[in-house]
């Protein structure tokens, strides 16, 4: 009985001791989050497309996404991937598992402890919209100027046909475009998810109708 009790303690000690060491050289753990694809706020080259996180970081999915720059803006993915480099605040991930996640909510955690958030100053990039078929989509620039309560959209040199002014309000989720002109799909306005984080904004809105973002840094 004490040989085998002998045994036993010697082979949980190895265990142990072969544990420790593994732990030491093991894989970093892979990271589950909701992601939403987001255009990029330039597209002068590289992929069209970025992802925005959950926790608010936006990733560039260097492997595991086949086909990924040509993925629809708007979609939702489910992510298991492992961290790679960082390059002017963007973080390179190698995606181990991915599935769609159309039914989930995308709500970044909350980028600002108060409302309204303080976004004074011009953002620009890229606006990106789409009829819910996908049958037209168009991918333009845009710049947004936040003075107060109040904003402004010129019209984009792209051809974009966006533009508008008026004044805004924001809650923890949703950001709200007043805009006095009666034409919807050529003025900024309605009410948006966003996120604020930093010098970045993104913006998006889905509806029956289509899907519509801004990804777009502060000047």
């Amino acid at each position: 009985m004490k040989n085998v009790t002998f045994l036993f303690a010697l082979l949980m000690a190895a265990l142990i001791m072969s544990c420790s060491q593994d732990s030491q050289h093991a894989a970093p753990v892979n990271q589950n989050s909701l992601a939403l694809v987001v255009p990029k706020a330039s597209v002068s080259n590289g992929p069209e497309n970025q992802l925005l996180l959950k926790d608010g970081r936006t990733a560039n999915p260097v492997s595991g996404i086949p086909g990924f720059s040509t993925m629809k803006v708007g979609a939702k993915l489910s992510l298991s991937f492992v961290e790679a480099s960082s390059h002017g605040g963007v973080v390179d991930i190698n995606v181990t598992n991915y599935a769609s996640a159309d039914t989930s909510k995308f709500v970044p955690k909350p980028s600002t402890k108060g409302s309204p958030p303080d976004l004074s100053g011009t953002y620009a990039g890229t606006v990106y919209k789409a009829t819910a078929d996908s049958t037209s989509i168009i991918r333009g620039t845009a710049s947004i100027t936040f003075t107060g309560t109040n904003y402004s959209c010129p019209a984009s040199p792209s051809g974009y046909p966006l533009a508008g002014s008026g004044t805004w309000t924001a809650t923890d989720e949703l950001i709200t475009f007043n805009d006095a002109a009666a034409n919807t799909d050529n003025h900024l306005k309605g009410s948006f998810h966003y996120y604020a984080k930093e010098e970045e904004l993104y913006l998006w809105s889905v509806s029956s109708n289509g899907y519509v973002s801004f990804s777009m840094k502060k000047n």
